[in-house]
């Protein structure tokens, strides 16, 4: 294959990704559904508590590495050192295959300390499972990492729906399978995997941490599936780089060399992703804490104020504790979605910066840049503004089998439909700040805004009032704080005058609108037909509202529009209608 067919611009790659991201937050959620409704509350507990814990230990091993390798890749690619890009590529997998090993340890080691320290004991055999998970992401990341330089984004984005279809079967398989098998021996002979349960309910906990670890391992089962696939094709398929243009290109840099550049671009985006990942550790380590500490003066204020939507089920302080920080999880598995669409544009956009900023093209830079933010903002910001007014019908539709879980998630995700704007916005932010060198900064920003949701969690959860509210009002002054610190950081160093109003006021200006026309469709509708068909005409309506009022306000660009397939026929046709800008 002729090395130039997999090259891939900005808007190209991207909707690469973006078309494999549909199948995979698709499925994604229908794991994530199906999962929690048969874990509910508790088991959802123990679920995440395990991967909150795996997800910043991953990012801090393996979030640097795709992105060092890309960033060393394209570089090379630029000067047309092609040994170079081979060596990189099998230095890397020697080097984070180690990183992988010792992170899976690791994680191994911290399960049991882990889950005590949170009084989640129930999740330890969940964090054991996700640990193997380490090492398999880290050799994918370095052949994902390896062809996004390339610009070509067609193979991580098919590993990845291999991943999310193996993680959707065999994780769904084997929690059905557990809990089946519990209830059988609980019906058969009155003990659940070898212990008493002289209730349903004393059943139902003793099978919660088993169902869990069973989830976990679909996930784990999928990073090995995904690894496999990639290596494969990878040896198959090459990579679309000549033996002519290897033997013509100069000779490579030593393998100390490329260690050094790998390990110096890689652990501060390592440590950025890690910290960006704390939120929804500290999550984990403050609600439950706080919660708890709360529970030991007033916990009949607490039971009270939940007391029309909690299980009948009597708890022990402890386990509602553990129902609550579970109920709030439903809202996460919705939260996480948005920033996974938005991402996509900044790794497309990482070697297309890299490329604008080292050749020191300050036209092409400045378009890159507001390319990649003003796309992340017209998602992020409707998006955003639907999951705030729609929080309630949307997390019914999804999980109606479970309503004290969505009437405790519901408030929390109203306040988080905000928040997740600006994180879907400073995650691209983020990688056009590392591709131009400043690779510190966003640890800087993040361990700030870090310190703020802590300190807003650690003030309001414990108000009986407020509680699980409180964690939500961290998130939101956590990345409200980083993403406005920084686009400010991206416009400071790109040195370049940006375009707020394209980026940022016109998408607000068309959201505010599709939530409005979104809130009233389904006040309207949802008296008269099922609330299901509500839900979805709402959300049609406020789509419609919104593509409306961005194009009467011009809020699309003509140069945008030409770098999708067949966008010039479209710009065309817009420009004359006068509804572009």
């Amino acid at each position: 294959m002729a090395k130039h067919q997999t090259r891939q611009n900005l808007v190209e790659g991207a909707v690469v990704l973006t078309g494999a991201m549909i199948v995979v937050k698709l499925f994604g959620a229908l794991f994530k559904i199906f999962v929690l409704k048969q874990l509910s509350g508790i088991g959802a507990a123990y679920f995440n508590t395990s991967y909150t814990l795996f997800t910043p230990i991953y990012s801090l091993a393996l979030a640097g590495f795709p992105t060092a390798v890309a960033k060393m890749v394209a570089n090379f690619d630029v000067q047309k050192r092609y040994r170079d890009i081979k060596k990189t590529m099998r230095v890397a997998k020697i080097l984070f295959v180690a990183v992988g090993l010792l992170g899976s340890l690791i994680l191994g080691l911290v399960a049991y300390p882990y889950v005590t320290m949170n009084s989640m004991e129930g999740a330890f055999w969940a964090t054991v499972a996700i640990a193997p998970s380490l090492l398999f992401l880290c050799v994918t990341s370095v052949y994902r990492g390896y062809y996004e330089g390339l610009r070509n984004m067609r193979p991580t984005a098919v590993s990845e729906i291999v991943e999310v279809v193996v993680k959707v079967l065999v994780g769904l398989v084997l929690t059905w399978a557990v809990i089946q098998a519990g209830n059988t021996q609980f019906e058969n002979t009155g003990r659940v995997f070898g212990q008493a349960a002289e209730t349903a309910e004393a059943a139902y906990l003793l099978i919660m941490p088993y169902a869990a670890a069973a989830a976990i391992l679909g996930v784990t089962a999928s990073t090995l599936a995904g690894m496999l696939y990639i290596a494969l094709r990878h040896r198959i398929r090459g990579d679309g780089i000549s033996k002519e243009e290897c033997a013509a290109a100069p000779k490579p840099v030593g393998a100390r060399s490329i260690v050094k550049s790998l390990v110096k671009i890689a652990i501060p985006i390592s440590l950025g992703a890690f910290v960006l990942n704390l939120a929804t550790l500290i999550d984990t380590m403050t609600i439950t804490n706080a919660m708890n500490r709360a529970f030991t003066q007033r916990f009949e204020e607490i039971r009270a104020i939940f007391g029309s939507v909690v299980p009948k089920e009597n708890f022990t302080p402890e386990l509602f504790g553990t129902f609550l920080y579970g109920a709030y999880s439903f809202a996460f598995s919705i939260f996480n979605l948005i920033p996974a669409f938005t991402g996509i544009f900044g790794k497309s956009a990482l070697p297309n910066v890299v490329n604008c900023w080292t050749a020191k093209h300050q036209e092409g830079l400045k378009r890159n840049i507001e390319s990649t933010l003003r796309m992340s903002s017209l998602i992020a910001v409707p998006a955003g503004i639907g999951l705030s007014v729609l929080a309630k019908p949307i997390l019914t539709l999804l999980y109606s089998s479970q309503p004290a879980e969505v009437a405790i998630a519901c408030p929390a995700m109203q306040i988080m439909g905000i928040s997740v704007i600006f994180l879907a916005i400073l995650t691209p932010a983020f990688s056009i700040l590392q591709a131009m060198d400043q690779v510190y900064l966003p640890v800087k920003l993040m361990l700030i805004g870090s310190g703020i949701k802590i300190l807003v969690n650690l003030l309001l959860i414990p108000t009986p009032q407020v509680n699980l509210k409180g964690a939500a009002y961290g998130t939101l002054a956590c990345y409200v704080f980083i993403a406005t610190a920084s686009i400010r950081m991206v416009r400071r160093t790109a040195c370049v005058k940006l375009s707020f109003t394209s980026m940022f006021l016109k998408p607000l200006i068309a959201g505010v609108f599709c939530g409005v026309s979104a809130w009233a469709c389904f006040g309207l509708l949802s008296r008269d037909i099922p609330q299901t068909a509500a839900v979805l005409a709402a959300v049609a309506a406020g789509g419609f509202v919104y593509l409306l009022v961005l194009l009467l306000i011009k809020g699309v660009s003509k140069q945008d529009m030409k770098m999708f397939p067949k966008g010039e026929k479209i710009a065309k046709t817009l420009e004359k209608w006068g509804l572009i800008g």
